[in-house]
C-alpha cells in the first residue's frame, strides 16, 4: 500500500505554536519514552545554533471531522522535545566549552541574535496522511528497526498497544518496582522495568522458569495483545508476592540490602511463586533466613560448607539470565529454605 505523505518543512516557532495550543502530540502510544541526556540534548541545539541539518521529522496529522488537526509525531520526538524544554528555559548549557555561545545560558538569557537563530531554525517534516493505526505503527518500526537507540522492549511498545502493554504500563507504576528492584534512572528511560516485569509476568503465566529471551517475549506480547485472559490470575498473584516481599523487607531491610539485583528478585518470585496463595506468615523468620543467607554468600561465597550457598554462588555470575542459573539458584534457595 502507498503511503500519502508530503515534504513540508517547518521551522521551530511553528512547532512551539502547536506544542502551546496543544495541538502537538509528543507521546502517540506507539512512541518510546525519552531516552536522551542533557549532553543529547545540547549537542542538538548546537547543530540548531550554527544551521547544520537534521533528519526529517515524520508527523501524522490526525483531522477529527470539523478539520481540526492534532499533529502527531511518528519520529523526531528528542529533536523537538529538546527545542521545547530549552524555549522554557527547563536547562541551561553546560559550561564545559566557555566559547561556545549558549555556555551557561537558558534560552532566555541568550543574545537576540541567537534566539533569532533558533526560533528560525527549519525541520526537515514529512506529513504523513494515514489514519490506519496499524500503519501508523508499522512507519514507527520501519524509521526505528536499525535505530541502535531503540531498544526491543521499546519496539514492542511501539508494535503492541492492546492489553497486556497497558497492563504492563500500570503495573510499572507500582512502587514496589522502583523500592525493591534495582533500576537506574536509565533503564526506567529505556522501559528495561517494563521488560522485567514481563519476564516476571511470563512466569507467573506459565509457572516455570524462562531464560531471558527476546523472540519469546515478543511471541507472548503478540499472543496476549487483544485478550489477555489471565490477566486476573497475574494481578492477584502479583499483588500477594509483591506485598509479601514488602512485609518481609519491613522486618530488616534485608532484600532491598542484598536481594534487590534482577537476578536475586528473579530467584526470589521463583522460589514463592508456587506457594502465592500459602506464604509463610512468620515474616520475622523468613527475614532472619534471608539475613543469615545473605551474610554467608557474601562472607564465604563459592567456598561455602552449605551446598545451597556454595551453588547459589557459582551459578548467579556469568550468564545469569539464562534458565540454567535461574534454575540451579532456585533449586539452592528451595533447598536454603527447606521449601
Amino acid at each position: 500500500m502507498k503511503i500519502d505523505r508530503k515534504p513540508t518543512p517547518q521551522d521551530v516557532t511553528w512547532f512551539l505554536d502547536m506544542n502551546n495550543n496543544k495541538r502537538l502530540d509528543l507521546s502517540p502510544s506507539y512512541q518510546r519514552k525519552s531516552v536522551w541526556n542533557k549532553s543529547d540534548r545540547e549537542f542538538f541545539l548546537d547543530t540548531i545554533i550554527n544551521n547544520f541539518p537534521c533528519p526529517p521529522v515524520f508527523i501524522h496529522k490526525d483531522m477529527d471531522p470539523d478539520g481540526n488537526a492534532k499533529y502527531r509525531v511518528i519520529d523526531g520526538k528528542q529533536r523537538l522535545l529538546t527545542v521545547i524544554m530549552y524555549s522554557q528555559d527547563e536547562f541551561a548549557v553546560s559550561n564545559d566549552d566557555e566559547a561556545h555561545p549558549l555556555a551557561g545560558k537558558k534560552f532566555s538569557e541568550i543574545d537576540p541574535d541567537f534566539k533569532k537563530a533558533f526560533w528560525n531554525y527549519t525541520f526537515p517534516v514529512e506529513l504523513i496522511n494515514e489514519d490506519n493505526k496499524e500503519v501508523l505503527k508499522g512507519i514507527f518500526d520501519r524509521l526505528n528497526r536499525n535505530n541502535k537507540a531503540l531498544n526491543p522492549q521499546e519496539l514492542r511498545k511501539a508494535r503492541y498497544e492492546g492489553n497486556l502493554q497497558k497492563f504492563i504500563e500500570k503495573e510499572s507504576e507500582d512502587p514496589y518496582w522502583a523500592n525493591l528492584v534495582r533500576f537506574s534512572k536509565h533503564d526506567f528511560s529505556r522501559m528495561v522495568d517494563h521488560q522485567f516485569i514481563c519476564e516476571i509476568i511470563l512466569m507467573l503465566s506459565d509457572r516455570k522458569i524462562h531464560g531471558f529471551d527476546h523472540f519469546e517475549l515478543d511471541e507472548f506480547y503478540a499472543q496476549n495483545d487483544k485478550e489477555f485472559e489471565q490477566e486476573a490470575y497475574i494481578k492477584e498473584h502479583l499483588d500477594l508476592l509483591k506485598n509479601f516481599f514488602t512485609q518481609v523487607n519491613n522486618q530488616e531491610g534485608t532484600l532491598k540490602e542484598f536481594f534487590y539485583t534482577r537476578s536475586a528478585v528473579y530467584s526470589l518470585w521463583s522460589l514463592f511463586m508456587p506457594l502465592a496463595k500459602s506464604l509463610p506468615t512468620d515474616l520475622k523468620d523468613i527475614s532472619q533466613k534471608f539475613t543469615n543467607f545473605a551474610a554467608s554468600l557474601n562472607e564465604e561465597g563459592e567456598n561455602s560448607e552449605d551446598p545451597s550457598v556454595k551453588d547459589y554462588a557459582i551459578y548467579n555470575k556469568g550468564a545469569t539470565t539464562d534458565r540454567t542459573p535461574r534454575e540451579k539458584r532456585f533449586l539452592a534457595l528451595k533447598s536454603y529454605f527447606s521449601f
